[in-house]
């Protein structure tokens, strides 16, 4: 930098460009860390069912075959009916 370039308390351009490159490069590091950090802390299965849900636990008993389809519908209705 050349001397004329500080004229009184002038900070020169460079100086200030170079603190506002590192303050963003900071802020996406931080940034980048509380995203990782969310990510993690997050399952990975997003999609939260309520497994006290009768209907629920009805197609849950129909899926392991527990129960046949009649009985599925059948319970299927009186549940709906409540």
């Amino acid at each position: 930098m050349h001397p004329e370039m500080w004229q009184g308390n002038m900070v020169p351009i460079d100086l200030i460009v170079t603190l506002i490159t590192w303050i963003i490069i900071i802020a996406l590091i931080i940034l980048l860390v509380k995203l990782l950090s969310r990510l993690k802390d997050e399952p990975e299965d997003r999609i939260t069912f309520d497994t006290e849900d009768p209907l629920f636990i009805l197609k849950q008993r129909l899926a392991r075959g527990e129960i046949d389809e009649e009985s599925y519908d059948r319970i299927k209705r009186r549940l709906e009916e409540d």
